[in-house]
């Protein structure tokens, strides 16, 4: 019997420790830990050897009341569902079916009924002078409601009224919750000034209690320690060298504008997520597109598709039948991407082209930047116009509404930079080359039911003329946001697949994370 009680203390130590740990996050140590456990009652014998201390509080359950007296009594949780709990009860052997006449059905809800009534009496009388009841009544439908015994109690005793309690009850069972309180008085602007100014006192009295060792006895007491209280801190270097121009690619443009922080995390603290399959599998696609632009491949199904199996196996997937799917579905991107290219609208004039150009940019705030631009354009293409088509193979799963086709930023940027890399140009063997334009070309989808086509969505040729043109506005935005390092966390449509939720302080998951 011994042994078992000094586990449980064994067990209860632990559980300390992983509370306090997770409560103050690593603020408190070792030495404060003990000595918070030296100021408590850690009872490692039986509750009935203990039973002669008449100054102390017992708790324990309705069972165990039976036969003893005290002048005062609490019974609490007196909720429906709590007490009487009427779920059917069972066993390992099942003895609560058996009967005089042999197996019966067992114990009926009747029967619970009446034993939990009884074991309700049995803890109300426990009581020599004074007995309290307490339960939750949420007054909603969905919530806690008084238990039915709670009512018949009222109706054997018509002088006793329900009285309900404050809607908030102060917490000073623990020191977080006297500190806590302390704080709400503190902000409350429904609390008068001299209370105010008491709950300041009292905060700054407590975060000086010292353990023997000098340690703080209460560390969240002290302001030091409280979220949100501290400047936010500058870094020691700008996240990009002011004297340099931005590097920038087209794929980051959109990212960066529509949530800064996901930008931040991926491009500049390398916060690097797991690859997931569909990367793989648009790289797989991706790269058999441009062996058969190169002509490296032949243009057919068949061969394209044998590329595919010397590598299939050497990607990752969770399950055997994942790999079986994703391997139609690349079979299936592959013919539309072969429609596309068979069909050939325009001539090719190279694949997976690395443009570069450096663009001076407006910034909202009136300032003046440059940029050094950079993209790899999956398909550079000449339309009848001799004009130059920027071509981005996409494999995503759900393709961009076709609203905001003109406006996406990574087709604007890649219309640019043939607009101005002499590298479009020798492609096209001219001197200059025009944007005509930019598509989104989505192998994962057909053109339309029944057809094998891929769907292609275009983007408008960006005009020249205007200065500046809404890419280099665009490009001015992302600019200052970088400059500025304003890198706060906006709700987008990629908030359904950021890897970052954890730590996103505009998603639930993150709101522990305060933003700059």
């Amino acid at each position: 019997m011994s042994a078992n009680h000094d586990i449980d203390a064994v067990m209860a130590l632990f559980d300390t420790a992983v509370r306090t740990s997770d409560r103050y996050r690593g603020v408190v140590g070792v030495s404060t830990f003990i000595a918070s456990l030296e100021a408590q009652q850690l009872p490692a014998e039986a509750v009935a050897m203990r039973a002669d201390q008449s100054d102390a509080v017992r708790i324990l359950t309705a069972h165990r009341a039976k036969g003893l007296e005290w002048d005062r009594v609490w019974v609490v949780g007196v909720q429906e569902g709590v007490w009487p709990d009427l779920r059917e009860r069972g066993s390992l052997l099942r003895v609560e079916e058996l009967t005089a006449d042999g197996i019966g059905p067992g114990t009926r809800p009747a029967d619970l009924l009446i034993e939990e009534r009884n074991l309700f009496y049995v803890a109300c009388t426990r009581a020599r002078s004074h007995l309290t009841v307490s339960y939750v009544d949420a007054l909603s439908e969905s919530g806690d409601r008084p238990s039915r015994f709670v009512l018949d109690l009222q109706a054997r005793n018509p002088d006793v009224a329900l009285t309900p309690a404050p809607a908030r009850t102060p917490r000073l069972a623990s020191w977080d919750g006297l500190v806590a309180d302390l704080r709400i008085a503190l902000t409350d602007p429904h609390v008068s000034e001299p209370v105010r100014a008491g709950a300041a006192q009292e905060l700054a009295h407590i975060a000086g209690l010292r353990t023997p060792n000098g340690q703080p006895l209460v560390p969240l007491a002290d302001p030091s320690n409280w979220w949100g209280i501290a400047s936010v801190t500058e870094g020691v270097s700008a996240v990009r060298d002011l004297t340099e121009p931005i590097a920038l690619s087209g794929s980051a443009l959109d990212s960066l504008i529509d949530c800064p922080l996901q930008w931040f995390l991926s491009h500049e603290v390398h916060a690097e997520v797991p690859r997931g399959s569909a990367t793989s599998f648009g790289s797989v696609v991706h790269a058999v597109a441009e062996y058969v632009g190169k002509r490296s491949v032949p243009a057919d199904l068949e061969a394209m598709d044998a590329l595919v199996d010397e590598v299939w196996s050497q990607l990752r997937f969770d399950a055997r039948w994942q790999s079986r799917a994703q391997r139609m579905q690349a079979r299936s991107a592959l013919e539309r991407f072969l429609a596309y290219h068979l069909r050939a609208e325009r001539t090719l004039l190279g694949t997976e082209d690395l443009l570069r150009s450096r663009v001076e940019v407006q910034l909202p705030d009136g300032r003046k930047d440059v940029v050094n631009l950079t993209g790899f354009v999956d398909r550079i293409e000449r339309d009848d116009e001799g004009r130059a088509v920027a071509i981005d193979l996409k494999t995503m799963a759900t393709p961009p509404p076709e609203k905001a086709v003109p406006d996406h930023g990574q087709l604007g940027v890649y219309q640019l930079l043939l607009s101005r890399d002499p590298r479009a140009a020798e492609l096209a063997n001219v001197d200059r080359i025009d944007p005509g334009g930019a598509a989104l070309v989505q192998l994962r989808h057909d053109a339309s039911k029944g057809s094998q086509a891929p769907k292609v969505q275009l983007q408008p040729a960006i005009d020249l003329t205007e200065s500046p043109t809404w890419v280099e506005e665009r490009l001015g935005e992302a600019v200052q946001i970088i400059r500025d390092e304003s890198f706060a966390a906006h709700v987008c449509t990629a908030c359904n697949f950021c890897a970052y939720k954890s730590v996103c302080p505009a998603q639930v998951q993150g709101e522990q994370v305060l933003p700059s």
